[in-house]
């Protein structure tokens, strides 16, 4: 069985230039080994949750840490991810080419852009099952979401109900409470961090986050980004077919 956990970045408010959902996969014992390490290494600095904005912005329990200490912990919690060889996920889009290119129906279909990427991130996984899993079930946990939580249960239904065999359980979680997405949580915030700098810098190198850059560098990395190309040739598959309206993502 596998694991994915997802986390999201970008979705607050009008004001977020990108939206992402991201998120890790991997098989049980290797989420326990990455739980293990993750647990120890918040524990030298006396953190009991990580979460990346505050690491990065140094608020709530990162307040008394200097930035030189915030960053090498959240670089030492990206070689983490890399050891235990996750395999990392996402789906992203930006606010402007979702306005200006996603068709009436893809809108009516999914209601913001986090829908949207919610849902080729679950494809994603699906993917990553019979690329690297055997086709072994994915079992979904997202980070707690109260006002997507209900959407998050119909677009999995959807899956579940389809031809994606590889759709397995779902949850959800506080992050507090459960390591892996936390992790989750840092993966989700790198790549918002980094499609964020693209965007302001056109046609320079990628990745320039060393955090990110370690997780690209050493584990496979699945990702779906939805550019105004994207979003054409996806709206011109989803309105010519029926069935995208009745509920098949991805189709």
């Amino acid at each position: 069985m596998l694991v994915a956990y997802f986390d999201e970045s970008g979705t607050h408010g009008q004001e977020a230039r990108v939206t992402t959902v991201a998120g890790l996969v991997g098989d049980s014992l290797t989420w326990a080994r990455l739980e293990y390490g993750w647990k120890k290494r918040l524990a030298r600095d006396g953190i009991t949750c990580f979460h990346a904005v505050q690491c990065e912005v140094g608020d709530g329990e990162f307040s008394r840490m200097s930035r030189d200490a915030r960053k090498a912990l959240s670089l030492d919690l990206a070689k983490l991810v890399v050891k235990e060889s996750l395999v990392a996920v996402s789906a992203a889009v930006y606010r402007d080419d979702w306005d200006y290119a996603a068709s009436h129906v893809m809108k009516a279909y999914y209601p913001s852009k986090y829908h949207f990427c919610l849902a080729m991130a679950v494809l994603q996984a699906h993917q990553v099952s019979e690329r690297y899993g055997g086709g072994n079930h994915v079992a979904f946990v997202f980070a707690r979401q109260d006002q997507y939580q209900d959407y998050a249960a119909s677009i999995h239904q959807v899956f579940q109900q389809g031809k994606w065999t590889g759709v397995g359980s779902l949850s959800f979680a506080k992050p507090r409470c459960v390591f892996p997405l936390q992790a989750a949580d840092l993966y989700a915030y790198e790549n918002y961090r980094e499609l964020v700098r693209q965007l302001d810098n056109p046609g320079e190198i990628a990745p320039a986050r060393e955090q990110l850059a370690i997780i690209y560098k050493g584990i496979p990395v699945e990702g779906k980004f939805g550019g105004i190309n994207f979003l054409h040739a996806y709206a011109e598959g989803v309105d010519g077919i029926p069935a995208s309206r009745s509920g098949t993502p991805g189709s």
